[in-house]
């Protein structure tokens, strides 16, 4: 079994477990724990970013009509869209911690 870190930034890092065969349990696991992200959930950090929904569509490479299905409940984003997704919610929480440590630290 080989194990390969990725990252980008401060992306958070995601261990990807490899085998020779087949083994869904490894992806099941990651599945079990990735946020479901409702469309009030969308819309709302998409929101919290300062992005119309063509702004978001373009960081997501995906097109404004597929965000407007997903902020209305019309389609639900698939494995990998919740996944960009996460990695983006983490990376805003960890330059947020940045930014407030660099603040904390002026005024000591």
């Amino acid at each position: 079994m080989e194990t390969e870190t990725l990252s980008e930034g401060h992306l958070k890092k995601i261990t990807i477990l490899q085998k020779k065969s087949l083994d869904t349990n490894i992806n099941i696991v990651y599945i079990a724990n990735m946020k479901q992200w409702t469309p009030d959930e969308i819309r709302n950090f998409r929101k919290n970013l300062g992005l119309t929904q063509n702004e978001f569509a373009s960081m997501l490479g995906v097109t404004q009509v597929y965000i407007s299905y997903m902020e209305g409940g019309v389609k639900k984003p698939g494995r990998s869209m919740k996944l960009f997704l996460d990695c983006i919610e983490e990376k805003q929480k960890l330059e947020r911690k940045v930014m407030k440590h660099g603040k904390d630290k002026k005024k000591g």
